[in-house]
């Protein structure tokens, strides 16, 4: 007959391994944020002619994305890549000329659907040409909550919690029926 003493030791060590699996999670899963795509512009206050530079993450690796500038109603194409087998890409575009002063958007498109985008602003950065200040940039992130991770991880600190639960229960020194 094992001792009290044995069975919370065994629970223990129960709770550890369920609480020591997460560790095992490949490092691709654990150490993704799990929000989603996101884009991002580094410089968002842009020239005509000049060239912008778009950040991405978190895409399907070898993903078509295509990139657009839309400003004023019209739509300028900035060109297509495809996404490195990390699902990132970085891409350095040419505006064009003819841009009018104000605000615009860069907007990325991928061929498994994802679109996402983000506001910048076209000028000289003058008072003249800045008028009102740009829109402030859309929100392009899930809440943290819902990453698969953290909730992968909280079931097993929920288990964990009754497996020492349960050895607390049990090792109370009252009899079984």
């Amino acid at each position: 007959m094992a001792t009290v003493v044995e069975m919370s030791l065994r629970s223990v060590l129960r709770a550890c391994l369920l609480v020591g699996l997460p560790l095992a999670v490949p490092s691709a899963v654990a150490g993704h944020e799990g929000t989603g795509p996101w884009i991002d512009v580094p410089k968002p206050e842009l020239r005509q002619g000049a060239s912008v530079v778009v950040v991405g993450d978190d895409l399907e690796p070898g993903d078509q994305v295509s990139l657009e500038l839309l400003a004023a109603g019209v739509t300028y194409p900035l060109g297509s890549l495809t996404a490195d087998h990390q699902g990132h890409f970085t891409a350095e575009a040419e505006l064009p000329g003819d841009l009018e002063d104000g605000d615009a958007y860069v907007q990325v498109a991928t061929a498994s659907g994802w679109v996402a985008s983000l506001w910048v602003h076209v000028g000289d950065g003058s008072a003249a040409a800045v008028g009102e200040p740009p829109a402030p940039r859309a929100p392009s992130r899930s809440p943290a909550w819902l990453d698969p991770s953290l909730i992968v991880l909280g079931l097993f600190v929920a288990g964990a919690g009754l497996a020492f639960g349960r050895a607390a229960w049990r090792s109370r020194g009252v009899p079984r029926s």
